[in-house]
C-alpha cells in the first residue's frame, strides 16, 4: 500500500535539523518550559539530531550539540511579560532561518509569535508543532490585569 506510514528506521535515518522556539532560553530565566526544552534539546542532541534553541537573549548552550540562536535581547525582566515584550518575540520571528530547520517546534506563550511563525513556516514548507502547555481559563483576567 502506498501510504503507509514509514517504518521507524526510515524516520531515523538521517538527523533531523530541530528549532525549539521560546522567547527565554535557560538558564538565563528558570521555568518550566526553560526547563522542558533544555532536556528535549539534550536528548534529542544525544541521539544524533541537530538542535537549536531558539529565543531572546544569549545564554552558553546547555549541551555539547545544542546551538543556541539569539533572536534579539533578553524578554523583560520580572515574572510576567509585558504586551512590547511580547510583540518584540513575535517580530523577530522574521529572522529564525527557517531554511535550516526540518521541524520548528514552538511553546503557545507568548501566543502573539505563533501567527508570524505559522505564516512563515507555511510559506517555506517547514512543518511547525505548536506545544500547548497551560490553559489559565477565568485566572487569566485576574493575571493580566
Amino acid at each position: 500500500m502506498g501510504n503507509a506510514a514509514p517504518s521507524s528506521s526510515a524516520l531515523s535515518a538521517r538527523p533531523l535539523r530541530l528549532a525549539l522556539v521560546y522567547d527565554c532560553l535557560y538558564p538565563q530565566t528558570i521555568g518550566g518550559i526553560e526547563h522542558r526544552n533544555a532536556q528535549l534539546a539534550t536528548m534529542l542532541s544525544a541521539r544524533g539530531h541537530r538542535v537549536t534553541l531558539a529565543g531572546l537573549g544569549t545564554i552558553p548552550a546547555p549541551v555539547p550539540g545544542v546551538e543556541i540562536l539569539s533572536l534579539g535581547r533578553s524578554a523583560s525582566a520580572g515574572p510576567r511579560r509585558s504586551g512590547a515584550s511580547a510583540v518584540r518575540f513575535a517580530a523577530s520571528m522574521f529572522r529564525l532561518p527557517l531554511g535550516r530547520f526540518d521541524l520548528v517546534e514552538a511553546a503557545n506563550v507568548p501566543f502573539a509569535h505563533l501567527f508570524p511563525l505559522a505564516l512563515r513556516c507555511r510559506v517555506a514548507r517547514v512543518p511547525l508543532l505548536v506545544t500547548w502547555h497551560e490553559v489559565w481559563g477565568s485566572y487569566w483576567r485576574s493575571f493580566s490585569g
